[in-house]
């Protein structure tokens, strides 16, 4: 019963006591209703006495149905169903019918604008769903989460413990340690053993294969098999369909891989929640939702700002067409180039189109033929991606511009270039100065020596497509040896006869050429190498290895290389005794090493301790400090270059620098210069104690303890801001 209905009948019925009540007849009555009764005398008639009690009665039945659903006596019948993804619930607060979502838990009421929350018990979609409410602030969240969490602790109380059995299990001590020491045993396990959720649960914590031996009970006993799906998803496989029903289950799974939905039930997927869990794990996820989740727009935007276009050829169409929906699908971390392939309206669109070929160049594929030809679309896609020059059209191909952007931005992208581009000398001499490898894409160059040297000059790659008559310079093909040892393999196969001079500059340049196989049994070349890197002995073949002279010479440079000889010549006395004397040189080499490593510890520290001492006269007020000069210096003995020692920065010019305040030296002026002008590091700061120099001084005589030199003036970074 509406309002209408009531101000209807109420109007109808003032009407006829109107004319009942009426003593004057005359004239046909007109209430927007049409003529309705013409009185023929004073007198009311048995029709209008009729029409008065018929609406009477219609007005009294329409006022008492609308005092019974305002007391919540009573709901009406539904008679039309609800549209599709979509239920009939009554508000908690004011009890007005509306259509809400079928799959959130929370809405919102269009008439009082109360919060309220749909009964897990609730009824079908096409019947009318009494909802809870009004809601406090505490008790609503976004999306319903409060209703998931309520739904989980819920069952979570009603499981606590697993499933008790009815009669004890024999040998129950025996069986859980022979599952804890090996899970496989419950296959032979008595069928009581496999019935027993404590045995079950001892050999699942080893392995979820376990569960493939349980019984059907223990299947469907979620107690059981949430910790076990909780380690790993794939026990889905053997659970029960009970367990494949249950959400909690299904929650835990979906969180470790979206791929769980093929192993639970159908049932799930029409479930808004547990598709909201898979598409933020995988967005490809939400081609196991229901038809009618396809249409929802959170979670379709959830999904495609995960998995982009992946995610968006499973949502329904409309969203295809829509201009946010592909704009969120680029911005995604996969599938970004099918963005543009489901809607024929935007592919068309120009401006919406360069607005993705900014942002997404290889989306050019799904573009309109006539915007493959467009030649602001196509540079804009090429300069973000220049492989999307495939999709271009044949005009666009031909472009100089247009290829040229390409290749800037990708310089094997001149594969896509036109025959005619790709035998343009200039251009292709262009970007071999960038990737040599591309002469392989100019089949029609591939003799010009120009091009060839300017490719393998880039790339010793290149060596494999030129095909120059007469060879390449000598110098290029050292540089590409020491490249990478394989470009030997390349000049070998063009030209077996090279010179052994060549081979032999080639093996100095870089040793592991002898890794060639056309080059493991040359003896000159492999002596050669071993001079260089003694463990190239390696990669010779066993009569080499087995030679005494190769064999010496690889010692002599590594004694390390003793292992790599042949098994006959490890116990040669003459090898052992150079393997001792490598031994030797490197021992003392290393004793070197940490002596003058320790030295200059102990000179930095000597340094620190002057410095700290100098710093704390400057501050009481002192005279200024005498500069220092690190080191002790026999002045007398000492040559002019020896006067001052080394320096501790480069090693090799004399350090005869100091800094203040701290009053550290021992550095060279070519040292010192870099130091002061550094900005990397936000300011000149001294090399031993990292503290602000404010002054620097050149020492030009030492007497005794006492330093004579000079202040520099030398332009000091400032410290950056």
């Amino acid at each position: 019963m509406s309002r209408g209905h009531v101000g209807f009948s109420t109007l109808l019925f003032t009407y006829t006591l109107e004319v009942l009540t009426s003593r004057a007849a005359a004239q046909t009555v007109n209430s927007g209703i049409g003529p309705l009764v013409q009185q023929a005398d004073a007198r009311p008639g048995t029709l209008h006495w009729a029409l008065a009690v018929i609406l009477i009665v219609v007005l009294l039945v329409g006022l008492f149905r609308s005092y019974r659903i305002l007391k919540q006596t009573q709901h009406l019948t539904v008679v039309r169903h609800a549209p599709e993804g979509m239920r009939i619930v009554e508000c908690g607060s004011c009890h007005t019918a509306q259509y809400v979502s079928a799959h959130g838990r929370i809405f919102i009421c269009c008439s009082c604008h109360c919060a309220n929350r749909i009964p897990m018990e609730a009824a079908r979609a096409e019947e009318l769903t009494v909802a809870d409410g009004p809601l406090k602030k505490f008790e609503f969240k976004k999306g319903g989460e409060n209703f998931w969490q309520a739904k989980v602790i819920q069952k979570s109380k009603a499981r606590k413990q697993p499933r008790e059995r009815s009669t004890p299990l024999p040998d129950r001590e025996h069986w859980e340690a022979v599952l804890s020491s090996n899970w496989a045993c419950l296959k032979e396990a008595p069928e009581a053993v496999k019935d027993d959720p404590v045995c079950v649960q001892i050999a699942a914590r080893q392995s979820w294969k376990a569960l493939e031996y349980a019984s059907e009970d223990i299947k469907n006993d979620p107690v059981v098999t949430l910790p076990v799906v909780q380690s790993c998803w794939w026990a889905l496989e053997f659970v029960g369909q009970d367990v494949r029903r249950d959400e909690e289950v299904a929650i835990v799974a979906l969180r470790q891989n979206a791929l769980a939905f093929e192993c639970l039930s159908h049932d799930l997927r029409h479930d808004l929640i547990i598709l909201q869990e898979a598409v933020r794990v995988d967005g490809k996820a939400l081609r196991f939702a229901s038809k009618d989740l396809l249409a929802d727009r959170k979670l379709v935007e959830d999904a495609v700002r995960n998995a982009g276009g992946e995610a968006l050829c499973h949502a329904a169409e409309e969203f295809g067409d829509d201009p946010d929906m592909v704009v969120l699908a680029l911005q995604a971390p996969a599938g970004s180039d099918r963005a543009l392939a489901f809607s024929k309206r935007l592919a068309a669109d120009r401006g919406f189109v360069l607005q993705i070929m900014q942002k997404d160049g290889m989306a050019l594929r799904y573009a309109s033929e006539s915007l493959k030809a467009d030649m602001s679309v196509v540079l804009a896609a090429v300069e973000q991606n220049g492989d999307a020059l495939e999709f271009a059209s044949d005009d666009m191909r031909d472009t100089r511009k247009v290829v040229e952007a390409a290749a800037k931005q990708k310089p094997k992208a001149l594969r896509f270039a036109s025959e005619k581009l790709r035998s343009d000398e200039d251009l292709v001499k262009q970007v071999a100065t960038v990737d040599g490898t591309i002469l392989e894409f100019a089949v029609d160059l591939c003799g010009n020596r120009r091009v060839a040297v300017k490719a393998v000059e880039q790339s010793w790659e290149a060596l494999r497509f030129e095909e120059v008559a007469g060879g390449l310079p000598a110098n290029l093909l050292l540089e590409a040896v020491k490249q990478d040892w394989r470009a030997v393999q390349e000049i070998l196969k063009k030209e077996p006869e090279v010179s052994e001079d060549l081979l032999l500059q080639m093996a100095t340049t870089n040793p592991e050429i002898v890794r060639a196989s056309q080059l493991r049994g040359h003896r000159m070349v492999a002596r050669a190498a071993l001079e260089v890197n003694g463990m190239m002995l390696h990669y010779l073949l066993p009569h080499l290895r087995s030679d005494l002279e190769l064999a010496a010479a690889a010692v002599r440079q590594n004694p390390d290389a003793l292992s790599e000889a042949h098994p006959a010549l490890r116990q040669e006395p003459t090898l052992r005794s150079l393997q001792k004397e490598g031994f030797a040189r490197r021992a003392h080499t290393e004793l070197r090493r940490a002596k003058a490593l320790k030295e200059a510890e102990e000179v930095s520290q000597e340094e620190m301790e002057e410095g700290a001492e100098a710093s704390e006269r400057v501050s009481q007020g002192a005279d200024k400090p005498a500069p220092s000069l690190i080191g002790k210096v026999d002045v007398e003995n000492a040559s002019a270059g020896e006067r001052f020692p080394q320096c501790v920065v480069c090693l090799d010019e004399p350090g005869c620098m100091v800094l203040l305040p701290c009053a550290h030296g021992g550095v060279c002026e070519a040292c010192v210069t870099r130091i002061v002008q550094n900005r990397a590091f936000g300011g000149s700061h001294c090399p031993h104690c990292r503290s602000t120099i404010s002054t620097i001084v050149k020492l030009e005589e030492v007497e005794g303890e006492l330093a004579k030199g000079v202040e520099l003036r030398i332009p000091m970074a400032r410290p950056l801001s």
